[in-house]
């Protein structure tokens, strides 16, 4: 009996073994994944495009505290692995920074990359293992960190304190998108599913606007943009008691087996 249970073990092992996709190294493939979501300066050159893309992709995202800054004895590095699949899809993202914020902000970051087309070996779609550093350059994200006394205020917000005011207008977002919120029917019939990532921009004026996003497929942009459109007004985020704009990084989720995350 115990040498049919190894034997079982050896087969199913086997198995799992050969049902994992290679994946490969730099030096091994023949092109770099394609991200279409970002230009690059020399499209020709495959390694040095890919790099610039995924630096677009961080600086586009990246939002840096005061606190960050302040406690990072690293000097804003950021070791990152990608491990991307032969779908061109993020598989895992391994970060490593002597400050723990800073490394799950950028593990955050590159989770959220949109689809691009994989590296190739010999006309092959194939898997890759890709790692890279990032310096943070600080007094260019200088003008992304959002202060604000007061954030803004939907209906029912108004009277929260400035420790609960944050997580009142997360709910207020969460509950409006699952009222609010339609499948697309041309996606649900084609699979598609993921996460679209929302920056929003409380505006001093009490509207809502999309600054930028990063988005699996038009259709549910689409859907996005129209759960935001449909947002009441607000009173406006202030600084010294004057109304200011708030910046904010909202996603919603698209999946078939649900009908909202």
């Amino acid at each position: 009996m115990a040498d049919l249970h190894r034997i079982l073990f050896f087969a199913l092992f086997v198995s799992f073994t050969y049902a994992q996709e290679r994946m490969h190294s730099p030096d091994e493939i023949d092109r770099f994944p394609i991200i279409s979501e970002y230009g690059c300066s020399s499209p020709e050159d495959g390694l040095q495009c890919f790099n610039q893309k995924l630096a677009k992709h961080f600086k586009t995202w990246a939002r840096i505290s005061q606190e960050m800054i302040d406690s990072d004895p690293g000097g804003g590095r950021v070791f990152v692995q990608l491990t991307i699949n032969s779908k061109g899809q993020i598989q895992k993202v391994a970060t490593r920074s002597l400050s723990e914020a800073i490394a799950q902000m950028t593990k955050q970051i590159f989770e959220t990359m949109p689809p691009m087309d994989p590296a190739r070996i010999k006309g092959k779609k194939v898997g890759l293992v890709y790692s890279f550093p990032i310096y943070l350059h600080w007094e260019e994200y200088q003008p992304k960190i959002t202060r604000a006394d007061q954030l803004p205020r939907f209906s029912g917000c108004e009277e929260t304190s400035a420790q609960t005011a944050e997580e009142c207008l997360t709910l207020f977002l969460m509950n409006h998108i699952r009222k609010n919120f339609q499948y697309p029917s041309s996606a649900m019939r084609k699979g598609i599913s993921g996460k679209v990532v929302l920056e929003l921009v409380f505006g001093a004026d009490g509207t809502v606007k999309i600054d930028n996003y990063v988005s699996p497929h038009p259709l549910l942009t689409k859907e996005a943009q129209r759960l935001i459109d449909l947002l009441p007004s607000f009173l406006p985020a202030k600084k010294e008691g004057v109304a200011v704009p708030y910046s904010m990084e909202f996603p919603i989720s698209f999946a078939l087996t649900s009908r909202f995350h």
